[in-house]
């Protein structure tokens, strides 16, 4: 049985890296990673841990340098419809609590992929509803490091 390919898209500035090791967990049961991209504005030290995690276990940062408040928010809108557009992707991990990503999630599943939403217990119901599903992050403990495909 070959299992479905996942793109994992995390907002940093909005989601701490603490919560990686939960989200990597469930992707690694639920399928294959072909992609995990990391946005964020990584000159900010609150950051850090995100780009520690991407040189151990090999996630691609996307740096958004001051563009606004919604640069990085823009940012993995555009990488998810170049995704649902270009890759052979079974499934979205997005990686958020900023109910803005709403309308992205729902138009992913129009597009015939799964949304599995992660975010905090602050999340609005508005992007809950929009995913497939939706979980609620907790403080886990570190979890293996995940291998990521090629693309």
């Amino acid at each position: 049985m070959v299992k479905p390919r996942i793109a994992i898209l995390v907002d940093a500035e909005n989601v701490a890296a603490r919560h990686w090791p939960q989200i990597a967990e469930r992707a690694r049961q639920a399928g294959t990673v072909q992609s995990c991209r990391i946005f964020g504005d990584f000159t900010e030290d609150r950051l850090g841990r995100w780009l520690d995690l991407a040189r151990a276990e090999g996630l691609q940062p996307v740096l958004r340098l001051s563009g606004g408040k919604n640069a990085s928010d823009i940012a993995i809108t555009v990488a998810a419809m170049d995704m649902l557009h270009t890759a052979r992707l079974e499934a979205v991990y997005l990686v958020t609590s900023d109910q803005d990503f709403a309308p992205l999630a729902q138009r992913l599943r129009e597009g015939g992929l799964r949304v599995f939403g992660f975010g905090l217990a602050n999340t609005p119901e508005t992007l809950r509803v929009a995913c497939t599903e939706f979980t609620v992050l907790a403080a886990e403990k570190a979890a293996r490091p995940m291998a990521v495909a090629a693309e």
